[in-house]
């Protein structure tokens, strides 16, 4: 165990997860607001990281965050005309901010920002456009070790702190909220900003199968109420104005693919 790793106070680890958490909650804000949606957010160390003495190889148990995003999302990247179906933004310890690509089950493209550990999350947000827009260009294919393993973590949580706010300390707590924000505001301002008529013709199958979506998936995990009531009010709205004449073969034919595909 080296000089460095035996005066870290287990409580610092701690105070890194919670200063990453709320360093990490930053950048999703920016994403959600530009309409990316978010799926799960994971930030922690393994219990072996909370034991005393501390275990010798104290890096490995820093905290380490990734942000993953829904297929919707990934289908907007490619790399040189290759669609990426799975997708993960990453933040490390020693690498900084890195966007994880899949491109099929076997080949993962990785791009680095390289901008050091603790760039503004502004930055992070014009990178993660970028690597949209052109992924093959987007920062650097080979990462940058911007601290030595080991070293300097009172160094690393002041960088946290400084670049996340020091009396926050909600850490990813704040995901939740900020995913209520992004689907009411970008709800609501679809209906309020476009009342254009659109003329749509749906099946009654279709409405329901709606229905279920926003019953059984958009509002699992989503505990605040005024987004189910909108997202209902409006499915209902529909369900009042449709016509209920014309055969849906495209939707009917994937309804069919994923039954047989889960079945």
């Amino acid at each position: 165990m080296t000089a460095a790793q035996e005066t870290v106070d287990p409580k610092m680890l701690r105070q890194l997860e919670d200063a990453a958490g709320d360093y990490l909650a930053d950048v999703a804000e920016l994403l959600l607001t530009a309409g990316y949606p978010i799926g799960n957010v994971l930030l922690g160390m393994k219990e072996a990281a909370w034991t005393e003495p501390l275990p010798k190889n104290i890096d490995n148990y820093l905290p380490e965050g990734v942000m993953h995003f829904p297929d919707d999302v990934a289908r907007r990247f490619n790399f040189n005309g290759q669609r990426v179906s799975d997708l993960g933004l990453w933040w490390s310890y020693l690498t900084g901010w890195q966007i994880s690509a899949g491109l099929d089950r076997t080949t993962v493209v990785n791009r680095w920002m390289g901008s050091g550990l603790t760039p503004d999350p502004k930055a992070v947000a014009a990178f993660f456009n970028e690597a949209v827009t052109d992924l093959a260009s987007a920062g650097h294919g080979e990462h940058r070790l911007y601290r030595n393993p080991g070293t300097d973590l009172p160094g690393l949580l002041a960088r946290l702190r400084d670049v996340a706010g020091i009396e926050r300390r909600q850490g990813l707590h704040r995901i939740d909220r900020l995913r209520f924000l992004a689907t009411w505001n970008h709800a609501t301002g679809a209906i309020l900003t476009d009342d254009t008529p659109a003329r749509i013709t749906v099946t009654g199958g279709e409405l329901r199968a709606l229905q279920y979506l926003v019953d059984f998936y958009v509002a699992h995990g989503l505990e605040e109420d005024a987004v189910r009531d909108f997202a209902r009010t409006l499915v209902q709205d529909l369900q009042a104005r449709a016509a209920a004449n014309s055969p849906a073969v495209p939707l009917r034919a994937h309804a069919r693919h994923y039954a047989k595909k889960h079945s």
